[in-house]
């Protein structure tokens, strides 16, 4: 907090007249498209003159601890806090995304006609066990009844897009990320992973929550998710 105030009376002393940028910290999950993340930030921008938004990336953990530090005033997170976590946080559902599989066009090729079928022992690029991807393809997994061959783990998504452009496994991507894997990375679309569906937070404190910038994103994530879900 003391950080916090020292930031802003530098900020006063630079803009003498009043005329200080509306500051806002927020921290986002790294296993959170990238994409994605920038269309739910986009709002804080539109929040105010002179918006200035710190962004900082990590695991929800370390975020948690920014946040109960007020060191951040919001995370953006695909899952909830850990029920072990000592931060007081109250999560705010921005929207949710059905889970789409990609893959590069000659593979796809391959696997498209009987998808969701043709992923038995088909090389796959898979976020690490535990996520919160994961862990909603695990059950999907065994309830369709296929073993896929996991060819990589990746904590970091743009670098699986890339390794699935190269050709070397199909891949699970939020929906509302499947144009920009489409159009930037030239993947094509599988099929859906069933009901599969990650689910988005804003995750504030009490003490945070009115920040005119985490508004502007809260109220505009409706939007965000509906229009970009149809992608």
């Amino acid at each position: 907090e003391i950080f916090a105030l020292g930031d802003e009376l530098q900020a006063s002393v630079r803009h003498p007249e009043g005329a200080s940028p509306l500051r806002v910290a927020i921290g986002v999950t790294d296993s959170l498209p990238k994409i994605l993340a920038h269309t739910i930030l986009r709002p804080a921008y539109d929040s105010g003159p002179q918006v200035q938004v710190v962004c900082h990336e990590g695991r929800v953990t370390d975020l948690l601890g920014e946040l109960a530090a007020f060191r951040l005033d919001l995370v953006i997170a695909d899952e909830h806090a850990p029920s072990s976590s000592p931060v007081k946080a109250h999560h705010h559902l921005l929207g949710d995304s059905a889970v789409t599989w990609c893959a590069a066009p000659r593979l796809a090729t391959r696997l498209k006609s009987r998808f969701p079928r043709s992923l038995e022992g088909a090389p796959v690029l898979l976020p690490p066990t535990g996520s919160p991807l994961r862990r909603l393809l695990d059950p999907w997994f065994v309830a369709i009844g296929v073993s896929p061959q996991v060819i990589a783990e990746y904590d970091d998504r743009a670098l699986m897009k890339m390794a699935a452009a190269d050709g070397l496994g199909a891949l699970p991507l939020p929906a509302a990320a499947t144009r920009e894997a489409t159009q930037r990375w030239g993947l094509r679309v599988l099929g859906r992973a069933g009901d599969c569906r990650e689910q988005y937070y804003a995750i504030t404190t009490e003490r945070r929550v009115h920040h005119p910038a985490v508004l502007a994103i809260t109220r505009a994530a409706h939007a965000v998710f509906s229009d970009r879900s149809r992608g």
